[in-house]
């Protein structure tokens, strides 16, 4: 599994960790 989740990283754009924050926000605004 581990090994799936870093090719999935490999597709992420290089502010990846600023998108899932963002995400992260948005649903604890919801």
């Amino acid at each position: 599994m581990s090994e799936d989740w870093s090719l999935l990283l490999s597709f992420f754009p290089s502010n990846w960790v600023e998108l899932a924050a963002e995400t992260d926000v948005l649903k604890k605004l919801r």
